[in-house]
């Protein structure tokens, strides 16, 4: 088999781990506040690729070897060559030269596996336990964030500080944090906030100090961390309204 061949062939096996990748990011996302995917070749992607992939092709196995039994007792279809993908990955197609059509139907196969990854790791993702376990790659304070956006009865809010000054008094944003991005040392890159409103902190030697002053509300604000001095957070929770 030529290296190009083989290539190929280890993608298509790795399809329900990509899937189960998308899958995972996908489900994982909450409404307010979203924590950047690892990088490609981070150890977390490689885990869920190659798990994915593992409990994809076990089950596949699995079901071939199911059939196996079945057909073992009753009549089955009879073909000139290895029916079993796996078998015959392994063996090679010693038996015979597989048709067009069982050619469809193994790349048919592969993707309904990876499909199936997709939806899997998708409602996985949506349970606590799991996030817990992916959450050791963030900052601690990051996965607490996260886990308050995602909750309804409470409300992320930033504080940003921009580097436009004048004479001491600086521009500043106030807002419903929308995302966040971090680097690969958790170190904000840029942050999205909305219903923003501006004001003015002003710096003299009694200390600093808020101005308001009379402007339209922001809809949606994005600033990278390179053009502010400073940012911060709060959390509220929303009254209850049975309360």
């Amino acid at each position: 088999m030529s290296f190009s061949l083989a290539l190929v062939a280890s993608l298509m096996m790795l399809y329900p781990g990509f899937c189960a990748l998308g899958g995972f990011y996908t489900g994982s996302r909450v409404d307010n506040l979203s924590p950047a995917p690892e990088k490609p070749n981070s150890l977390q992607n490689l885990t869920i690729i190659v798990t994915g992939a593992l409990a994809a092709h076990l089950f596949g196995a699995g079901s071939m070897a199911l059939m196996e039994g079945w057909c073992s007792f009753r009549p089955c279809w009879t073909v000139n060559h290895q029916p079993n993908p796996y078998v015959a990955l392994l063996t090679g197609y010693r038996d015979g030269t597989p048709n067009g059509v069982t050619i469809v139907g193994l790349l048919l196969g592969i993707a309904a596996l990876g499909l199936a990854m997709f939806y899997l790791a998708n409602w996985l993702a949506t349970k606590e336990w799991i996030r817990s376990l992916a959450a050791p790659a963030g900052s601690k304070w990051f996965r607490d964030m996260v886990r308050d956006a995602a909750d309804d009865r409470k409300v992320v809010t930033g504080y940003v500080v921009s580097k436009m000054n004048e004479k001491g008094s600086y521009v500043a944003y106030e807002g419903m944090v929308l995302h966040l991005a971090q680097d690969e040392n958790q170190a904000i890159t840029n942050i999205a906030l909305r219903s923003v409103d501006r004001f003015i902190v002003k710096i003299d030697d009694d200390g600093f100090s808020r101005v308001q002053g009379e402007s339209d509300t922001i809809e949606t604000l994005m600033i990278r961390a390179d053009e502010t001095t400073n940012i911060a957070f709060s959390i509220f929770e929303l009254p209850d309204d049975s309360e």
